[in-house]
């Protein structure tokens, strides 16, 4: 369990910092396994795992990275989690895809709050907005480039995702336990991710 949760950890190094030097930014393997390990430590701390990444960014910040760079209850979470994740990746696909309609859509978005007042400053949450699709822009730049590393990365995070999974499956079994299918646990395992 403990090396399956290693090798978990030491895959998304490898990934953070194969996405850092497609956008330019050189750390060595150390520094990605000790900002991996610190987000670890602080969403194994804060409430609802709230710290970990903003850690992570707050130690990459210190290595010189910009910040920029199965019970019916449980069903209704995975399937919140897999709307969500959907979500995520539909607007991310968008934007890599379609910025200009995501630029026209963040705006609108801004421009209707701001005449709501639920925002204060829309004009500072539109520079905020350019910046931020800057900063995506070059980065889809480099993901449209070669497929390579998209897939380089879906592989890592498969092998760190089946390590991960797998924790609890070798702690029952250290544990001499049985009754329970393997499968169930790190089922169980990944819906406690999501």
């Amino acid at each position: 369990g403990a090396c399956l949760m290693l090798a978990s950890l030491g895959c998304q190094a490898v990934n953070l910092r194969m996405l850092l030097r497609c956008c330019g930014q050189r750390i060595g393997l150390w520094t990605g396994v000790r900002a991996v390990l610190i987000g670890f430590y602080f969403s194994g701390i804060t409430p609802s795992s709230s710290g970990g990444q903003p850690a992570q960014v707050w130690q990459l910040a210190r290595a010189g990275i910009a910040p920029g760079e199965v019970f019916k209850g449980q069903k209704i979470l995975l399937l919140y989690g897999f709307a969500a994740a959907s979500v995520v990746l539909a607007l991310l696909s968008a934007a890599l895809f379609s910025g200009k309609q995501m630029r026209r859509a963040g705006r609108a978005a801004v421009a209707f709050l701001g005449r709501r007042r639920l925002i204060r400053d829309p004009e500072g949450w539109r520079d905020r907005l350019e910046r931020q699709m800057a900063q995506f822009d070059a980065c889809a730049a480099l993901l449209r480039q070669g497929w390579m590393l998209p897939v380089r990365l879906l592989a890592v995070t498969f092998v760190q995702q089946l390590c991960l999974f797998a924790v609890p499956s070798a702690v029952y079994c250290a544990l001499g336990l049985s009754g329970q299918p393997l499968w169930r646990l790190a089922a169980a395992q990944a819906l406690l991710s999501v």
